[in-house]
């Protein structure tokens, strides 16, 4: 017979990050279940999904003080995945209240904190950092969960570094392409606007993932030329932000060897539709600019074959492509399917190359 719950509201419409900084003070749980089902939460009227989390306690001071039964609580997180506005339910009591140990958050223990948080440092990193540095004992040393709100606050208040959608929306916004834009001026583009006419960049999910561009006037037309006198280059990298997300990065290379940026791309996968999409809003803003199409002959990439599928479906239709492979890539492949056989071998089939 499968358990029933008898709900109590804690807070509805919250933001994630207010919701993240409640749990975290609420106690120690774990998440037993997490998936899509329809939003019920939210008054939009269109068919969409929501987040269904079920939690339970984990909490050890719970389990020592009723050894021989599970703690009674139960939590339940439901986020739409529309405008991630946050509704918390709990039911049964906890068997006890931990609270978290304090410790002396002086200025000097701030600023330093401050220090690394501006560094990019993990909030773990930065915990073992203010225990070298100020020589904290077992006993007043902070709790990881203490320095990562403190890092969440900072990087909000401070850095103005902040995961809420809307704050992303207003932004995205602000940088958006217009006749009046300076050569010289970054804006966003590849989105459309809603019904409310706010920026639709998607939220990352499988369903809706997010796709946004961005470059100048001036980048775009560094590939205002020839199509045969430069090689269209397009890879993506993790190493541009710290959320992981893959940057595409599209440019154009000259015959004296010189790399010219054009526009780089923010998705959340590496997938032929997005490559797709970003290529195609590429060629309109580049007609938009400079009233003139971009034609390509030769592409550089990397081994992926829904780069090579994207620019086909994109420019394939008007232009003459050359598909090069990027060295490294060739050889990174090589080396894998190499991996089987004997040293000797391998030598060969590499020297041959």
């Amino acid at each position: 017979m499968l358990p029933t719950y008898k709900w109590t509201t804690v807070c509805s419409d919250m933001a994630r990050e207010d919701y993240q900084l409640l749990m975290e003070d609420m106690k120690f749980f774990i998440i037993v279940k997490s998936h899509l089902v329809p939003c019920v939460g939210c008054t939009l009227t269109r068919p969409h999904k929501m987040c269904y989390q079920l939690l339970e306690c984990s909490s050890k001071t719970c389990n020592a003080a009723t050894p021989y039964d599970a703690c009674p609580w139960n939590g339940k997180v439901l986020t739409c995945q529309e405008f991630y506005r946050v509704m918390i339910m709990e039911c049964g009591a906890s068997s006890v209240t931990p609270q978290a140990p304090s410790y002396p958050a002086t200025q000097g223990l701030r600023e330093r904190n401050g220090e690394m948080a501006m560094q990019g440092l993990k909030p773990a990193r930065i915990r073992m950092g203010i225990i070298r540095w100020f020589g904290l004992t077992e006993e007043v040393m902070p709790t990881l969960r203490q320095v990562q709100r403190f890092v969440r606050n900072f990087n909000k208040k401070e850095l103005h570094r902040t995961d809420d959608y809307e704050d992303v929306l207003d932004q995205i916004d602000q940088l958006a392409y217009g006749p009046a834009v300076a050569d010289t001026q970054p804006f966003s583009f590849g989105w459309e606007r809603d019904s409310e006419g706010k920026p639709n960049v998607g939220n990352g999910s499988n369903e809706n993932p997010f796709l946004v561009g961005l470059t100048t006037k001036c980048l775009l037309r560094n590939a205002d030329r020839d199509p045969s006198s430069f090689v269209f280059h397009m890879d993506g990298t993790f190493k541009l932000n710290q959320v992981a997300y893959p940057v595409v990065v599209c440019g154009v290379s000259d015959r004296g060897r010189s790399f010219h940026l054009v526009a780089i791309f923010i998705t959340p996968q590496r997938l032929e539709g997005l490559y797709g999409t970003a290529l195609s809003a590429l060629r309109r803003m580049f007609t938009a600019v400079t009233s003139m199409q971009l034609l390509l002959k030769y592409v550089l990439a990397d081994a992926e074959a829904e780069q090579l599928n994207a620019v086909t479906q994109v420019f394939g239709m008007d232009s003459e492509l050359t598909y090069l492979m990027c060295i490294y890539h060739v050889m990174a492949k090589v080396h894998k399917m190499l991996k089987a056989l004997s040293g000797t071998l391998r030598e060969r089939v590499v020297a041959d190359i």
